[in-house]
């Protein structure tokens, strides 16, 4: 199974921008999400038009990959 963290944003234009971690680690809690996403946006450090105004939403998404084999 494959895990990414999903850091939505809205920025000062009122548009959507997504972070995506792989691998996150499995003892996050909410307040270090929450914590990580407002360094982010109080640092300013991806070039976005608007910039990064606040946080929209977090998600942990879990897929499970099944190969398909042709024989």
């Amino acid at each position: 199974m494959d895990k990414v963290l999903q850091m939505n944003f809205r920025t000062g234009l009122g548009r959507n921008m997504r972070i995506t971690l792989e691998d996150p680690r499995e003892d996050l809690t909410a307040d270090d999400i929450k914590d990580v996403m407002n360094l982010i946006i109080s640092k300013d450090i991806f070039n976005v038009e608007g910039g990064l105004a606040q946080i929209a939403s977090a998600s942990i998404v879990t897929t499970q990959t099944q190969q398909v084999v042709f024989e």
